[in-house]
């Protein structure tokens, strides 16, 4: 997983809620592709696991 707490993208659908700005300031959290990823940074994810 890729840690975010800049998101500058919308994702988020568009509907009326009063407090859309506090989604978009929390921690986004995206899955990366196990098999596309080097050694260190899958022993770095499962060791954030623990």
């Amino acid at each position: 997983m890729v840690e975010s707490q800049n998101n500058e993208t919308d994702d988020f659908a568009d509907f009326e809620y009063s407090d859309t700005a506090a989604l978009s300031e929390r921690i986004m959290y995206k899955i990366e592709d196990v098999m596309k990823m080097g050694d260190n940074t899958f022993i770095n994810a499962i060791s954030a696991l623990w």
